[in-house]
């Protein structure tokens, strides 16, 4: 899909469009908020093909997946695997993952 897209020869911008990535680039967040948000927002960008990025006039950032990739880490060892996760898990009859610590008791998720 991300190729089909990158070379489709509708690809371009929009006013719509922009005004969408301009909320995206920076929401109205509190400051601490925003700088997490930023990481991730910056971390999600480098995932997009290089020819939508230009297209739409962004520029990955260096290190930007790697920034993201330890932010995630961090928010999930503060907060815990997602209740979602360990509701699918049980769902389809899995065990939960050694080592991971959920927000969630087994069979509380549902």
């Amino acid at each position: 899909l991300a190729d089909w897209l990158a070379r489709h020869p509708s690809l371009g911008g929009s006013p719509a469009g922009g005004e969408a990535i301009d909320f995206l680039a920076g929401p109205p967040l509190s400051t601490p908020v925003k700088v997490a948000y930023r990481i991730i927002h910056d971390a999600a960008v480098a995932t997009v093909p290089m020819p939508i990025l230009a297209a739409i006039g962004l520029r990955p950032r260096r290190g930007a997946i790697a920034r993201g990739r330890l932010l995630i880490r961090g928010l999930r060892a503060t907060l815990g695997a997602s209740p979602a996760w360990a509701a699918a898990l049980e769902r389809c009859g899995e065990d939960r993952p050694d080592g991971v610590r959920f927000r969630s008791r087994p069979g509380t998720t549902g």
